[in-house]
């Protein structure tokens, strides 16, 4: 037991890391500054009818008529009670906004780049570069926050995909289940397209692969694993 848990040390001090450095680059925060996200102030004048609707009859409103001319809510925050992925994400992202997309963008990346058998020192390294990329951090700056949420998500996406296809069936189960569920939840249904994009190529390497090495039951055993863990998802 105890070098069980000295195994996992080294990932507990990463995310220990990855919360520090994310506090610390939007340091602010911790002094109760919010960065101003001109699509957020946009969002907030669209979501107003919805708000004020639930503030006065304690019922959640599903339909809005102050955005597009009328449109159902679930792009403007609906709450669903008993949407417990939505929990979980909150779970996840529990640090101050914009603190938090940070994390996720450091975190997902790392569970990926462990799949991909990295060592943890090189994994947090690769980790850090992708969530200081430029264009996630400039998204933040103007309130592409769906956009920076579901960019997050994806490679534990990938990650889980990856499982699958190296017969590692369970891990690979939970985690892509879960990962479409929280990409899905994420709401931004133009980066969860682009994800779908970079999934095809992938299978399509794999299928390829599968062909030249005669494994192509095992290729079809996978990839019926992963269509099931993505309708899982789809039906959070």
């Amino acid at each position: 037991m105890f070098r069980s848990l000295k195994g996992f040390l080294p990932h507990i001090l990463v995310v220990f890391g990855f919360i520090i450095i994310s506090l610390a680059y939007f340091s602010p925060v911790l002094q109760g500054k919010e960065i101003f996200q001109s699509d957020i102030v946009q969002y907030t004048g669209m979501a107003k009818e919805q708000n004020d609707f639930r503030a006065q009859t304690g019922e959640e409103p599903y339909w809005t008529d102050a955005a597009f001319g009328g449109m159902p809510t679930y792009q403007l925050g609906a709450y669903y009670p008993h949407n417990y992925i939505k929990k979980l994400d909150a779970a996840l992202r529990f640090l101050p906004r914009p603190a938090d997309y940070l994390f996720l963008y450091f975190i997902g990346f790392y569970i990926l780049l462990l799949v991909l058998k990295l060592d943890y020192k090189l994994a947090f390294l690769g980790a850090l570069a992708f969530g200081f990329s430029t264009y996630l951090i400039i998204i933040l700056g103007v309130g592409h926050n769906a956009k920076a949420h579901a960019i997050a998500y994806m490679p534990m996406v990938l990650a889980g995909i990856l499982l699958c296809f190296r017969n590692k069936y369970i891990g690979g189960f939970l985690l892509l289940s879960f990962a479409m569920a929280l990409e899905i939840g994420a709401n931004h249904f133009q980066m969860t397209y682009y994800l779908l994009m970079l999934v095809l190529v992938l299978g399509l390497v794999y299928l390829i692969d599968a062909f030249r090495k005669k494994t192509i039951t095992t290729f079809f055993q996978s990839f019926g694993s992963d269509g099931t863990c993505c309708l899982i998802g789809n039906c959070y």
